[in-house]
Protein backbone atom coordinates (compact mmCIF):
# COMPACT_ATOMS: atom_id res chain seq x y z
CA UNK A 1 0.00 0.00 0.00
CA UNK A 2 1.05 3.63 -0.96
CA UNK A 3 1.69 6.57 1.59
CA UNK A 4 -1.60 8.10 2.60
CA UNK A 5 -2.47 11.45 3.03
CA UNK A 6 -2.34 12.96 6.54
CA UNK A 7 -5.41 14.18 7.58
CA UNK A 8 -6.56 15.57 11.70
CA UNK A 9 -5.88 13.80 14.57
CA UNK A 10 -7.15 15.22 18.16
CA UNK A 11 -5.06 13.70 20.81
CA UNK A 12 -6.32 13.51 24.81
CA UNK A 13 -3.50 13.42 27.17
CA UNK A 14 -0.03 15.10 27.30
CA UNK A 15 1.59 12.45 28.67
CA UNK A 16 4.49 10.13 27.31
CA UNK A 17 2.56 8.31 24.52
CA UNK A 18 0.37 11.55 24.11
CA UNK A 19 3.19 13.85 23.26
CA UNK A 20 5.28 10.81 21.39
CA UNK A 21 2.22 10.85 18.68
CA UNK A 22 2.51 14.13 18.51
CA UNK A 23 5.83 14.57 17.29
CA UNK A 24 5.56 11.69 14.52
CA UNK A 25 2.21 12.91 13.47
CA UNK A 26 2.78 16.28 13.29
CA UNK A 27 6.16 15.39 11.34
CA UNK A 28 4.48 13.58 9.26
CA UNK A 29 2.17 16.13 8.52
CA UNK A 30 -0.74 15.33 10.29
CA UNK A 31 -2.66 18.79 11.77
CA UNK A 32 -2.55 17.51 15.75
CA UNK A 33 -4.57 19.20 18.31
CA UNK A 34 -3.09 18.12 21.94
CA UNK A 35 -6.10 18.14 24.76
CA UNK A 36 -4.54 18.49 28.44
CA UNK A 37 -7.10 19.11 31.24
CA UNK A 38 -4.49 20.48 33.58
CA UNK A 39 -3.89 24.44 33.12
CA UNK A 40 -0.16 23.89 33.54
CA UNK A 41 0.57 20.15 32.54
CA UNK A 42 2.70 18.59 35.41
CA UNK A 43 4.83 14.96 35.40
CA UNK A 44 3.59 12.36 37.78
CA UNK A 45 6.33 9.92 39.86
CA UNK A 46 9.85 10.29 40.15
CA UNK A 47 12.19 8.42 38.63
CA UNK A 48 11.44 5.84 35.91
CA UNK A 49 13.51 3.64 32.99
CA UNK A 50 14.15 4.16 29.91
CA UNK A 51 15.34 1.28 27.82
CA UNK A 52 16.81 0.74 24.51
CA UNK A 53 13.59 0.15 23.01
CA UNK A 54 12.64 3.90 23.99
CA UNK A 55 15.73 4.94 23.58
CA UNK A 56 15.46 3.88 19.64
CA UNK A 57 12.20 5.51 19.47
CA UNK A 58 13.57 8.86 21.13
CA UNK A 59 16.28 8.96 18.34
CA UNK A 60 14.19 8.44 15.83
CA UNK A 61 12.30 11.54 17.12
CA UNK A 62 15.79 13.54 17.08
CA UNK A 63 15.50 13.86 20.77
CA UNK A 64 18.17 11.01 22.40
CA UNK A 65 21.51 13.40 23.05
CA UNK A 66 18.91 15.50 25.00
CA UNK A 67 17.56 12.65 27.20
CA UNK A 68 21.00 11.41 27.12
CA UNK A 69 22.73 15.08 28.83
CA UNK A 70 20.07 14.56 31.78
CA UNK A 71 19.80 10.83 32.99
CA UNK A 72 21.80 7.86 34.38
CA UNK A 73 23.39 5.82 32.18
CA UNK A 74 22.33 2.21 34.12
CA UNK A 75 24.83 -0.95 32.83
CA UNK A 76 23.46 -3.32 35.84
CA UNK A 77 20.54 -4.78 37.84
CA UNK A 78 21.73 -6.20 41.16
CA UNK A 79 19.31 -7.74 43.47
CA UNK A 80 19.79 -9.40 46.60
CA UNK A 81 17.46 -10.24 50.25
CA UNK A 82 18.34 -9.49 53.49
CA UNK A 83 21.45 -12.18 53.87
CA UNK A 84 23.71 -10.79 50.96
CA UNK A 85 22.60 -13.61 48.83
CA UNK A 86 22.52 -12.41 44.64
CA UNK A 87 18.80 -13.24 43.54
CA UNK A 88 19.57 -10.81 40.03
CA UNK A 89 22.65 -9.77 38.58
CA UNK A 90 22.19 -8.76 35.12
CA UNK A 91 24.43 -6.85 33.02
CA UNK A 92 23.49 -5.08 29.96
CA UNK A 93 26.67 -5.64 28.60
CA UNK A 94 25.99 -9.32 28.31
CA UNK A 95 23.60 -8.25 25.37
CA UNK A 96 26.34 -6.84 23.50
CA UNK A 97 28.44 -3.69 22.60
CA UNK A 98 26.65 -0.37 23.57
CA UNK A 99 23.45 -1.08 25.40
CA UNK A 100 22.58 -0.07 28.77
CA UNK A 101 19.31 1.47 30.52
CA UNK A 102 19.00 4.93 31.27
CA UNK A 103 17.43 6.23 34.39
CA UNK A 104 15.75 9.56 34.29
CA UNK A 105 13.81 12.06 36.24
CA UNK A 106 10.03 12.10 35.24
CA UNK A 107 10.22 15.43 35.01
CA UNK A 108 13.35 15.83 32.81
CA UNK A 109 11.02 13.51 30.49
CA UNK A 110 8.14 15.63 30.74
CA UNK A 111 9.95 18.64 30.22
CA UNK A 112 11.98 17.31 26.77
CA UNK A 113 8.97 16.31 25.15
CA UNK A 114 6.94 18.96 26.34
CA UNK A 115 9.57 21.68 24.92
CA UNK A 116 9.75 19.64 21.25
CA UNK A 117 5.64 19.51 20.93
CA UNK A 118 5.78 23.38 21.81
CA UNK A 119 8.20 23.53 18.61
CA UNK A 120 6.63 21.70 16.65
CA UNK A 121 3.24 22.68 14.50
CA UNK A 122 0.91 21.27 17.14
CA UNK A 123 -1.98 23.57 18.70
CA UNK A 124 -1.84 22.69 22.28
CA UNK A 125 -5.37 23.15 24.34
CA UNK A 126 -4.34 23.08 27.94
CA UNK A 127 -7.28 22.91 30.52
CA UNK A 128 -9.92 20.84 28.81
CA UNK A 129 -11.13 17.97 30.35
CA UNK A 130 -13.06 15.80 27.86
CA UNK A 131 -16.40 14.69 28.70
CA UNK A 132 -16.48 12.84 25.67
CA UNK A 133 -15.91 11.59 21.98
CA UNK A 134 -18.40 11.08 18.92
CA UNK A 135 -17.70 8.40 16.63
CA UNK A 136 -18.67 8.34 13.06
CA UNK A 137 -17.90 5.84 10.49
CA UNK A 138 -15.56 8.56 8.91
CA UNK A 139 -14.60 11.06 11.88
CA UNK A 140 -14.64 11.93 15.66
CA UNK A 141 -15.34 14.94 17.75
CA UNK A 142 -14.15 15.77 21.17
CA UNK A 143 -16.20 17.08 23.93
CA UNK A 144 -15.25 18.88 26.73
CA UNK A 145 -16.61 19.27 30.26
CA UNK A 146 -16.80 22.97 29.18
CA UNK A 147 -19.45 22.48 26.23
CA UNK A 148 -17.06 22.70 23.46
CA UNK A 149 -16.99 20.73 20.49
CA UNK A 150 -13.68 20.17 18.65
CA UNK A 151 -13.32 18.45 15.48
CA UNK A 152 -13.65 16.69 12.98
CA UNK A 153 -11.14 15.02 13.21
CA UNK A 154 -9.81 11.80 11.36
CA UNK A 155 -8.62 10.50 14.25
CA UNK A 156 -8.71 10.43 18.14
CA UNK A 157 -5.92 8.82 20.39
CA UNK A 158 -6.79 8.87 24.10
CA UNK A 159 -3.62 9.01 25.48
CA UNK A 160 -4.41 10.07 29.08
CA UNK A 161 -3.57 7.35 31.49
CA UNK A 162 -4.23 3.83 33.44
CA UNK A 163 -7.73 6.00 34.68
CA UNK A 164 -8.61 6.55 31.11
CA UNK A 165 -11.43 9.51 32.17
CA UNK A 166 -12.24 8.87 28.23
CA UNK A 167 -12.60 5.46 28.68
CA UNK A 168 -14.63 5.89 31.85
CA UNK A 169 -16.77 8.51 30.07
CA UNK A 170 -17.64 6.28 27.23
CA UNK A 171 -18.18 2.61 28.96
CA UNK A 172 -15.79 0.96 27.11
CA UNK A 173 -15.15 -2.69 28.58
CA UNK A 174 -12.09 -2.91 30.28
CA UNK A 175 -10.84 -5.02 33.10
CA UNK A 176 -8.69 -3.08 36.06
CA UNK A 177 -7.01 -5.22 38.18
CA UNK A 178 -5.67 -3.05 41.02
CA UNK A 179 -2.43 -4.62 42.98
CA UNK A 180 -2.95 -5.30 46.66
CA UNK A 181 0.60 -4.17 46.81
CA UNK A 182 2.07 -0.22 46.60
CA UNK A 183 4.85 1.46 46.45
CA UNK A 184 6.41 4.86 48.01
CA UNK A 185 8.86 7.10 46.65
CA UNK A 186 10.84 9.85 46.66
CA UNK A 187 13.78 11.42 44.88
CA UNK A 188 17.23 12.10 47.00
CA UNK A 189 19.79 14.32 45.99
CA UNK A 190 22.74 12.01 45.72
CA UNK A 191 25.53 14.55 44.65
CA UNK A 192 28.45 11.67 45.63
CA UNK A 193 26.99 9.23 43.37
CA UNK A 194 26.82 6.81 45.82
CA UNK A 195 25.26 3.57 43.72
CA UNK A 196 27.31 4.44 40.25
CA UNK A 197 25.80 2.97 37.24
CA UNK A 198 24.39 -0.37 39.22
CA UNK A 199 20.01 -0.29 40.15
CA UNK A 200 19.65 -1.87 43.21
CA UNK A 201 17.28 -3.79 45.24
CA UNK A 202 17.30 -5.65 48.68
CA UNK A 203 14.64 -8.16 49.56
CA UNK A 204 13.20 -9.52 52.72
CA UNK A 205 11.18 -12.50 51.42
CA UNK A 206 8.53 -11.08 48.89
CA UNK A 207 6.75 -8.45 51.67
CA UNK A 208 9.82 -6.31 51.99
CA UNK A 209 11.60 -4.37 49.42
CA UNK A 210 13.76 -1.24 49.03
CA UNK A 211 15.27 -0.02 46.17
CA UNK A 212 17.39 2.66 44.53
CA UNK A 213 17.32 3.98 40.99
CA UNK A 214 19.88 6.93 39.42
CA UNK A 215 18.37 9.34 37.80
CA UNK A 216 20.63 11.46 36.54
CA UNK A 217 19.97 15.27 36.56
CA UNK A 218 16.36 16.70 38.64
CA UNK A 219 15.28 19.39 37.12
CA UNK A 220 17.23 21.70 39.85
CA UNK A 221 20.25 20.41 38.38
CA UNK A 222 21.52 18.27 41.08
CA UNK A 223 22.25 14.66 40.57
CA UNK A 224 19.86 12.20 42.39
CA UNK A 225 18.27 9.02 42.75
CA UNK A 226 14.52 7.73 42.78
CA UNK A 227 14.35 5.65 46.52
CA UNK A 228 11.23 3.20 46.10
CA UNK A 229 10.00 0.60 49.51
CA UNK A 230 7.13 -1.86 48.69
CA UNK A 231 4.16 -1.60 50.98
CA UNK A 232 1.07 -3.71 51.26
CA UNK A 233 -1.63 -1.15 50.25
CA UNK A 234 -4.16 -1.50 53.02
CA UNK A 235 -1.10 -1.03 55.65
CA UNK A 236 -0.21 2.49 53.54
CA UNK A 237 -2.10 4.41 57.21
CA UNK A 238 -0.91 2.10 59.99
CA UNK A 239 2.70 3.17 58.90
CA UNK A 240 2.14 7.02 58.18
CA UNK A 241 1.23 6.72 62.30
CA UNK A 242 3.91 4.55 62.98
CA UNK A 243 6.61 7.68 61.93
CA UNK A 244 9.26 8.15 59.60
CA UNK A 245 11.78 6.93 62.42
CA UNK A 246 10.72 2.82 62.80
CA UNK A 247 10.22 2.82 58.82
CA UNK A 248 14.01 4.44 58.36
CA UNK A 249 15.37 1.96 60.95
CA UNK A 250 13.68 -1.04 58.98
CA UNK A 251 15.08 0.71 55.69
CA UNK A 252 18.73 0.66 57.01
CA UNK A 253 18.71 -2.73 58.15
CA UNK A 254 17.99 -3.81 55.03
CA UNK A 255 19.78 -1.36 53.14
CA UNK A 256 22.85 0.09 55.13
CA UNK A 257 24.05 2.09 51.98
CA UNK A 258 21.59 4.13 52.41
CA UNK A 259 22.21 6.17 55.64
CA UNK A 260 23.96 8.85 54.17
CA UNK A 261 20.96 9.91 51.89
CA UNK A 262 17.84 8.92 54.48
CA UNK A 263 18.60 12.57 56.59
CA UNK A 264 16.69 14.33 53.59
CA UNK A 265 13.90 13.04 54.84
CA UNK A 266 11.94 14.58 57.48
CA UNK A 267 8.41 13.13 57.59
CA UNK A 268 5.98 10.72 56.36
CA UNK A 269 4.23 13.09 53.93
CA UNK A 270 8.67 13.29 52.40
CA UNK A 271 7.55 9.73 50.11
CA UNK A 272 4.63 9.80 47.91
CA UNK A 273 2.46 6.74 47.62
CA UNK A 274 1.07 5.26 44.62
CA UNK A 275 -0.80 2.51 43.71
CA UNK A 276 -1.01 0.48 40.48
CA UNK A 277 -3.35 -1.38 38.49
CA UNK A 278 -3.07 -3.85 35.59
CA UNK A 279 -5.47 -2.38 32.72
CA UNK A 280 -6.76 -4.73 30.16
CA UNK A 281 -8.76 -3.18 27.49
CA UNK A 282 -10.56 -5.93 25.26
CA UNK A 283 -10.58 -3.45 22.46
CA UNK A 284 -8.44 -0.67 21.58
CA UNK A 285 -10.27 0.53 18.55
CA UNK A 286 -13.91 2.12 18.52
CA UNK A 287 -14.60 3.97 15.05
CA UNK A 288 -11.88 6.58 14.41
CA UNK A 289 -10.70 6.69 18.17
CA UNK A 290 -7.60 4.75 19.47
CA UNK A 291 -6.25 3.95 23.36
CA UNK A 292 -2.83 3.96 23.49
CA UNK A 293 -0.06 4.15 26.46
CA UNK A 294 -1.69 3.13 29.92
CA UNK A 295 -5.03 4.30 28.73
CA UNK A 296 -4.88 0.94 26.63
CA UNK A 297 -2.70 -1.24 28.63
CA UNK A 298 -1.58 -0.03 32.10
CA UNK A 299 0.79 -2.24 34.29
CA UNK A 300 2.74 -3.13 37.25
CA UNK A 301 5.94 -0.76 37.26
CA UNK A 302 8.22 -4.08 38.35
CA UNK A 303 9.67 -3.83 34.97
CA UNK A 304 10.09 -0.89 34.21
CA UNK A 305 8.42 -0.58 30.88
CA UNK A 306 5.57 2.05 30.90
CA UNK A 307 6.88 5.06 29.44
CA UNK A 308 9.10 2.55 26.53
CA UNK A 309 5.77 0.83 25.84
CA UNK A 310 3.90 3.63 25.51
CA UNK A 311 6.59 5.63 23.02
CA UNK A 312 6.65 2.76 21.05
CA UNK A 313 3.17 2.86 20.96
CA UNK A 314 3.57 6.27 18.97
CA UNK A 315 6.44 5.09 16.68
CA UNK A 316 4.40 2.16 15.29
CA UNK A 317 1.28 3.87 15.19
CA UNK A 318 2.65 6.91 12.96
CA UNK A 319 3.74 4.08 10.48
CA UNK A 320 0.76 2.42 10.39
CA UNK A 321 -0.59 5.61 9.10
CA UNK A 322 1.62 5.95 6.54
CA UNK A 323 0.99 2.94 5.40
CA UNK A 324 -2.76 3.13 5.49
CA UNK A 325 -6.21 4.86 5.14
CA UNK A 326 -6.66 5.10 9.06
CA UNK A 327 -9.14 2.22 9.67
CA UNK A 328 -6.74 -0.08 8.03
CA UNK A 329 -4.28 1.26 9.87
CA UNK A 330 -6.31 0.79 13.62
CA UNK A 331 -6.42 -2.84 12.60
CA UNK A 332 -2.89 -3.37 11.54
CA UNK A 333 -2.12 -1.11 14.76
CA UNK A 334 -3.60 -3.26 17.43
CA UNK A 335 -2.04 -6.39 15.63
CA UNK A 336 1.33 -5.37 15.83
CA UNK A 337 1.18 -4.28 18.88
CA UNK A 338 -0.92 -6.63 20.94
CA UNK A 339 1.39 -9.52 21.43
CA UNK A 340 4.41 -7.34 22.52
CA UNK A 341 1.96 -5.51 25.45
CA UNK A 342 0.31 -9.09 26.35
CA UNK A 343 4.00 -10.19 26.82
CA UNK A 344 4.60 -7.26 28.82
CA UNK A 345 1.54 -7.97 31.59
CA UNK A 346 1.62 -11.46 31.40
CA UNK A 347 5.66 -11.01 32.66
CA UNK A 348 4.96 -7.95 35.01
CA UNK A 349 2.04 -10.15 37.05
CA UNK A 350 5.06 -13.14 37.45
CA UNK A 351 7.16 -10.52 38.81
CA UNK A 352 4.91 -9.19 41.43
CA UNK A 353 4.08 -12.63 42.17
CA UNK A 354 7.42 -13.39 43.58
CA UNK A 355 8.56 -10.15 44.47
CA UNK A 356 5.46 -8.22 46.36
CA UNK A 357 3.45 -10.59 48.04
CA UNK A 358 2.65 -12.30 51.74
CA UNK A 359 3.63 -15.99 49.43
CA UNK A 360 6.04 -17.37 52.04
CA UNK A 361 7.05 -20.39 49.39
CA UNK A 362 7.68 -18.39 46.08
CA UNK A 363 10.45 -16.20 47.59
CA UNK A 364 12.29 -19.26 48.91
CA UNK A 365 12.19 -20.47 44.97
CA UNK A 366 13.08 -17.47 43.86
CA UNK A 367 16.05 -16.76 46.01
CA UNK A 368 17.24 -20.27 45.08
CA UNK A 369 16.51 -20.34 41.21
CA UNK A 370 16.56 -17.20 39.76
CA UNK A 371 20.40 -16.34 40.07
CA UNK A 372 21.15 -20.00 38.32
CA UNK A 373 18.23 -19.32 35.78
CA UNK A 374 19.31 -16.13 34.75
CA UNK A 375 22.92 -17.13 34.38
CA UNK A 376 21.97 -19.91 31.52
CA UNK A 377 23.09 -19.79 28.50
CA UNK A 378 20.11 -18.52 26.24
CA UNK A 379 17.80 -18.17 28.79
CA UNK A 380 20.07 -15.54 30.00
CA UNK A 381 20.21 -13.63 26.70
CA UNK A 382 16.20 -13.78 26.84
CA UNK A 383 15.90 -12.25 30.08
CA UNK A 384 18.00 -9.72 29.16
CA UNK A 385 15.88 -9.23 26.03
CA UNK A 386 13.07 -8.72 28.40
CA UNK A 387 14.61 -6.56 30.69
CA UNK A 388 15.43 -4.29 27.86
CA UNK A 389 12.05 -3.71 26.26
CA UNK A 390 13.41 -5.88 22.82
CA UNK A 391 10.32 -8.42 23.05
CA UNK A 392 7.93 -7.82 20.77
CA UNK A 393 5.94 -10.88 21.68
CA UNK A 394 6.90 -14.36 23.42
CA UNK A 395 8.82 -15.15 19.85
CA UNK A 396 9.57 -12.07 17.90
CA UNK A 397 12.42 -9.82 18.77
CA UNK A 398 12.33 -6.21 18.17
CA UNK A 399 14.79 -4.42 16.96
CA UNK A 400 16.26 -6.62 14.67
CA UNK A 401 19.01 -4.79 12.82
CA UNK A 402 20.83 -4.88 16.42
CA UNK A 403 20.64 -1.45 17.32
CA UNK A 404 22.27 -0.31 20.19
CA UNK A 405 21.75 3.54 21.77
CA UNK A 406 25.48 2.89 22.43
CA UNK A 407 26.39 2.13 19.21
CA UNK A 408 23.66 4.70 17.25
CA UNK A 409 25.17 3.43 13.69
CA UNK A 410 21.68 3.25 12.20
CA UNK A 411 18.16 4.03 13.47
CA UNK A 412 16.38 2.63 10.29
CA UNK A 413 14.65 -0.99 10.95
CA UNK A 414 15.46 -3.99 8.89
Amino acid sequence: MGTTTPGAVGIIGAGTAGMAAALFLARAGWRVTLFERFERPQPRGAGLMLQPSGMYVLERLGLLDAFLEVGAPIRRFLGTNERGRDILDLSYADLGPGYFGLGIHRGQLFRLLYEAVSAAPVAIRLGHEIAGVERYPDRAFVRTRQGETHGPYDLVLSADGSRSYVRTALGHGVEVKPYAWAALWAVLADPDGLFGDTMVQRYRGAEKMVGILPVGQAPDGGRAVTLFWSLFGEHYGRWYAAGLDAWKAEVLELMPELEPLLPQLHGPDDLAFSRYGDVRLRRWVDGRLLYVGDAAHGTSPQLRQGANLALWDAMTLAECLQRNPVPQALAEYERVRRPAVRYYQWASRWLVAGFQSHNKVLPVLRDSLLYPLTHTPGLQRYILETLAGLRGGFVRRLLPNGYAPGLRASTSRS
